[in-house]
């Protein structure tokens, strides 16, 4: 820096001759520059240098920081310019500054002095005699020009990635949280394990009861029956009741993987997730995939926090989403089995004690075993995949709130995007004024979710099945397939998706006991889904229906493939679930008598290639032949395909149900959501249903008469009853 000195602007030379001259660089410039940006921006990154060189090493990392923030409001002069710092320069060797000064390797504690207090310093052993700061060549930043979403993904995340989803929970006190992580994400682990450590054995009993009971495979661990001196679930401990209580978070997250390190077969990856969170294995798996992650070399994966290094431990660590492979599972239970217990925390070093912030413990655990956070979890454009906040919330949490014009001083922390960003310039600067948002198109996790409701809603929205009102213009959430739908026209909407049932609680008694009392047999009719075990097999989502990988309709498993995955969607609206059954590779035949959702869902199959595996026909189902007229603008009215003609009403055919395949075709599954056309649809399919060729029967059902004469219809119709 001092060979540049000749190129700084007016004011700035003299200062940085004289304070180089007289070792107190940080000392002269200070009392000189006043809040000129461009000298701030050299004066801190003086600074770092000077602390450094004095091994001052937190005051260097603070001060390199607070320069960070100084070049994200000089960042559109300072490149190509004759200042001697540019952009990228500075990005370049930040990165190399973390690797120096945070790295991967045991916690030290030692007592230092600050006038006439002292208090004890914790950080990693600082390479003091690293070379990390490089003057040139000078270099901009460079952000990339829009591109491939996927780069550095797995196009198709396959099951070869084996994920084991663990969730320390608080029972009593989160079980509405537990059943909602069951209902949406937790069925796409490959083995779910929530841990607890009960007051009691009845508790632990009703917790075994109640989530191993789902369809989803739940298992239950009881920590406390292994460790009988750690602290015990309490309601009061959580937020929403004040934390009144002594935490036993930090006990649990580091137990839960002792535990799961003494078993001889784990999955390939274990990921940590706080009951608040929402979690995609789908693409976490695609994420590993695509950067080659193997599971028999030490990872840890998570949403970066850099904030803590100006706070006591300075640590590089993951917040709310942890996800280590095997082999750093087996050394970090080791050493945890081997840490010391105490009645307080230090964080200082590795110990099993109380507390709330098991996201800085495991931090300090990981470290003692030379593991540290992986830093590559974001795109080219510098959008994340494991994300801090909500998802509704990525507007708010945008890092122009934390630096450039909105953030004038920057060396404030005082907002949450602050705070998130805090550390992670060389992740964003280079596209600050491109980026619209910043969150991976394939989101790994979201966070801080009190409201179950709100996780089932994300995980909707990752579905597919529901847009994101909240999202920033232009991000669109990317799912295994695509559901065509021009910009501008029709919307998603609750009811226009599948399938739309009543709860449980809205059911009479006689239908929950009958739902109760069904058997598994392979003929079977399901009329609506409650949380608990499916009859079919099927796994449903607030009443969404999903085609099962395994069942009746996988076309693998059939001894005769081709006749058993045939699948009749009748009501076909924007194809949700024809997709759904094209995705795993089933034909349909899918029935719709809107022209223009007709239209739509040609578009789908050209973007997925399902062409030959769907179907269309333009129509709706009628016991008899003829024409139907629909009124596109009410369209979800019941019966909006009629016999009744008029003014802005499109032509549609009607077809019969024994019309749609042949004979001989046997039909696993037969989906009607048609407005109230059941019972007409039913009476059309008399030559299958006499049959036996249709399987399973999945239907709306909301209690009214039309509801209960498509029932009654069916049974008349068939050979033996529906069970």
């Amino acid at each position: 820096m001092p060979g540049h000195s000749h190129r700084l602007a007016h004011g700035c030379p003299e200062l940085f001759r004289r304070g180089f001259a007289h070792g107190d660089f940080c000392g002269t410039l200070r009392s000189r520059i006043g809040s000129e940006t461009h000298c701030m921006l050299h004066y801190m990154m003086g600074c770092a240098l000077q602390m450094w060189v004095q091994g001052h090493f937190r005051q260097s990392a603070l001060y390199y920081e607070h320069g960070l923030g100084f070049l994200a409001l000089t960042k559109g002069t300072l490149d190509g310019s004759d200042w001697p710092l540019w952009t990228g320069q500075v990005l370049q060797n930040w990165k190399t500054f973390l690797a120096a000064a945070f790295p991967a390797s045991a916690i030290i504690a030692q007592k230092r002095g600050s006038g006439e207090s002292t208090f004890l310093s914790v950080g990693p052993p600082v390479q003091a005699n690293s070379n990390w700061w490089t003057t040139g060549p000078r270099q901009g930043s460079y952000c990339p020009p829009p591109g491939d979403h996927l780069e550095g993904l797995k196009d198709q995340a396959s099951g070869e990635v084996s994920v084991l989803c663990a969730i320390p929970v608080v029972w009593p006190g989160e079980e509405t949280a537990a059943e909602a992580i069951v209902e949406t994400y937790g069925s796409q682990c490959d083995r779910l394990i929530f841990f607890l450590a009960s007051p009691d054995a009845t508790t632990g009993a009703q917790a075994r009861r109640v989530l191993s009971g789902h369809s989803s495979g739940a298992e239950v661990v009881d920590l406390a029956l292994y460790w009988p001196d750690m602290l015990r679930d309490r309601a009061d401990v959580l937020a929403a009741h004040g934390r009144q209580g002594i935490s036993g978070a930090n006990q649990k997250d580091l137990l839960l993987f002792a535990y799961l390190a003494r078993e001889e077969t784990l999955p390939d990856w274990v990921c940590r997730v706080e009951t608040d969170s929402y979690f995609s294995p789908a693409n976490f798996r695609r994420f590993v995939q695509g950067r080659q992650l193997h599971p028999e070399e030490p990872f840890y994966l998570g949403s970066l926090a850099y904030w803590h290094l100006h706070f006591e431990p300075r640590v590089v660590f993951n917040e709310q989403v942890q996800c280590l492979s095997r082999v750093a599972v087996k050394r970090l239970g080791s050493t945890v089995s081997k840490a010391p217990w105490a009645a307080e925390a230090s964080y200082a070093r590795c110990e099993v004690v109380p507390g709330h912030r098991g996201d800085i413990m495991l931090g300090l655990c990981l470290a003692e075993v030379g593991i540290g956070p992986f830093p590559d979890v974001a795109d080219r454009w510098g959008r994340e995949y494991f994300l801090n906040y909500q998802m509704e919330d990525m507007a708010l949490h945008a890092p122009y709130h934390a630096y450039g014009d909105t953030m004038p001083d920057p060396r404030r922390i005082d907002s949450n995007a602050a705070i998130h960003w805090r550390g992670k310039a060389h992740i964003f600067m280079p596209c600050l004024e491109e980026n619209q948002f910043w969150a991976s198109p394939y989101p790994i996790s979201f966070h801080d979710y009190k409201d179950p409701d709100k996780l089932r809603y994300v995980h909707e929205v990752l579905m597919g099945r529901e847009q994101c009102r909240e999202c920033p213009a232009g991000y669109q959430l990317a799912s295994d397939f695509t559901i065509w739908c021009e910009p501008g026209g029709l919307e998603f909407a609750d009811d226009q998706l599948v399938l739309d049932v009543p709860a449980k609680e809205s059911m009479t008694p006689e239908l929950k006991t009958r739902v109760e009392q069904w058997p598994d047999v392979p003929l079977r009719m399901l009329s609506f889904s409650v949380l608990g075990r499916h009859p079919t097999g099927f796994m449903s989502s607030r009443g969404r229906a999903e085609i099962p990988p395994r069942g009746s309709c996988d076309p693998r498993n059939s001894e005769n493939a081709q006749q058993h995955s045939v699948v009749i969607d009748i009501g076909m609206n924007l194809g949700w679930f024809t997709a759904l059954a094209a995705a795993h590779g089933l034909q349909v035949v899918a029935v719709e008598p809107s022209a223009t959702k007709v239209q739509y869902m040609a578009k789908t199959l050209e973007l997925n290639g399902w062409g030959e595996l769907v179907q269309l026909r333009h129509g709706a189902l009628a016991d008899g032949g003829g024409k139907l007229f629909v009124d596109e603008a009410r369209w979800w009215e019941k019966r909006s395909a009629s016999r009744e003609g008029g003014d802005g009403k499109t032509q549609a055919e009607a077809i019969r149900l024994d019309d749609l395949v042949l004979s001989d075709t046997k039909v696993c599954l037969l989906k009607a959501d048609c407005r109230g056309c059941e019972t007409e649809a039913f009476r059309s399919g008399e030559q299958l249903l006499k049959a036996g060729a249709i399987q399973v029967v999945q239907m709306e059902y909301d209690n009214s008469m039309a509801s209960q004469a498509a029932l009654e219809t069916l049974q008349s119709m068939s050979p033996r009853p529906w069970q």
